[in-house]
């Protein structure tokens, strides 16, 4: 074993004594002792040499420093065995959790699952990644993939069918689809948004879906028919920027109001696939994290909802690049290099037996419309210094921010040659 550093300078400019049976009072020689040079005798070398005077002065320190390496690399073999053996039970569950909480849910899922070792029980955090990362890999898996009109549901849920709303024009073209689903307790609704937006707009746009505290300032509110965010209030924050948010929604009369719990878990997998990701999940007081849920209004129906969003590198194919307005300074290339790809998808059940077509057309044809480009909107004006609030929160929050575009850095890195043509990530 090495010596503990702070044994060796208990007593600082003195000799080190270790082994204080090498010798017997004989005199003679230990039949236990070590073939190779006293470890304390190569410590006071390198500490101190001999003068005429009997003194000791301080040594030419890389000689001997050589000398104490080299005798502590001396270790008996299945010492050093065992000090690296229970190092390896170690690293991978710390590495995992470093992982997790730099936000690298993906990348700590795979370390966990890389573990052969029958020695390394996992904790009950660990299982807690692993089912986070599945919710985030089924997000990822659906969000890629492409979702065409008339299409059939390959989820088991039927003859459902997408339909394509098209590609909207303006600032910010956008794509978006619908279908309906039956299920036994009723009608889902599924939606998918599709939007390239500049890489400089990024940044700011997280920003804005972080900053959940300030969405009542900005999300629009409807009295005929009425829809609109009655309560908006984080119940607790995760890692960095993870959090739980409870919900209640106003939504048209007679119907009763909407009421959800959410765990908005946000993720990066960037160096392994260039991919960002925010999972979407209704909560109950049945998930029990740390007792923060409440319990449900009186007057109000919950709502189930799942999805999330993705931010990727926008192909250059996609259906909304056609309509990407470009600078007259810019050549398509460039433009195309600039794009990321914002996607945002959502199952939402209503807990309605019927869905009426005309809540139907308010929902997908107006209100998501509205509130996507609102979002977006947002994004411009925290960019260009028009958001007082957003920017005072982002300024309060100055170690946070500075991570998140220290990430962006990486991703925009990587996904400026990520891409040949016709290449898709």
């Amino acid at each position: 074993m090495a010596p503990n550093p702070e044994e060796m300078n208990t007593t600082p400019m003195s000799k080190v004594e270790l082994n204080e049976d090498s010798e017997d009072g004989d005199g003679g020689e230990n039949t236990n002792a070590s073939p190779t040079p006293k470890i304390e005798e190569l410590v006071n070398e390198a500490l101190f040499e001999d003068d005429d005077e009997g003194e000791k002065e301080e040594a030419p320190v890389k000689e001997s420093t050589e000398k104490l390496e080299a005798a502590l690399s001396e270790t008996p073999k299945e010492e050093e065995e065992h000090v690296i053996h229970e190092h390896e039970h170690q690293c991978p569950l710390q590495k995992a959790e470093e992982l997790y909480n730099e936000e690298s849910l993906l990348e700590a899922a795979r370390v966990l699952k890389s573990i052969t070792d029958p020695n390394i029980a996992l904790e009950e955090k660990h299982h807690s990644i692993l089912r986070n990362a599945e919710d985030g890999e089924a997000l990822f898996a659906d969000l890629k993939a492409e979702a065409k009109d008339g299409d059939g549901d390959e989820s088991g849920f039927g003859s459902a069918s997408w339909i394509d709303h098209g590609v909207s024009g303006g600032k910010f073209p956008t794509r978006i689809l619908h279908r309906l689903e039956e299920t036994s307790s009723g009608v889902q609704l599924r939606v998918r948004c599709e939007t390239p937006i500049q890489k400089e707009l990024l940044s700011p746009l997280l920003s804005v879906l972080n900053e959940s505290q300030l969405y009542k300032t900005w999300m629009p509110r409807w009295t005929a028919p009425r829809f609109q965010l009655r309560t908006c209030e984080k119940l607790k924050q995760m890692g960095r920027v993870s959090q739980i948010l409870h919900i209640v929604m106003d939504i048209p009369w007679p119907m009763a109001s909407r009421e959800f719990v959410l765990s908005a878990v946000a993720f990066d997998d960037i160096e392994a696939n260039g991919d960002i990701g925010i999972k979407l999940k209704s909560i109950t007081t049945a998930d029990n994290i740390d007792d923060c849920v409440p319990e449900k209004e009186k007057k109000s129906v919950e709502v189930d909802l799942d999805g999330g969003f993705l931010f990727t590198k926008c192909p250059k194919d996609h259906p909304t690049m056609e309509k990407v307005k470009k600078d007259d300074s810019d050549s398509d290339s460039d433009a195309d290099e600039d794009m990321v790809l914002v996607r945002f998808g959502v199952m939402m059940n209503p807990n309605m037996k019927l869905l009426p077509q005309s809540m139907l057309n308010f929902l997908v044809k107006v209100a998501m419309g509205t509130v996507w480009k609102m979002m977006l909107g947002i994004a411009v004006d925290i960019k260009d210094g028009k958001r007082p609030d957003h920017t005072k929160a982002i300024d309060e929050k100055e170690g946070l921010y500075s991570w998140v575009s220290k990430r962006l850095e990486v991703l925009m890195s990587l996904l400026s040659g990520a891409m040949s043509e016709g290449d898709k990530i």
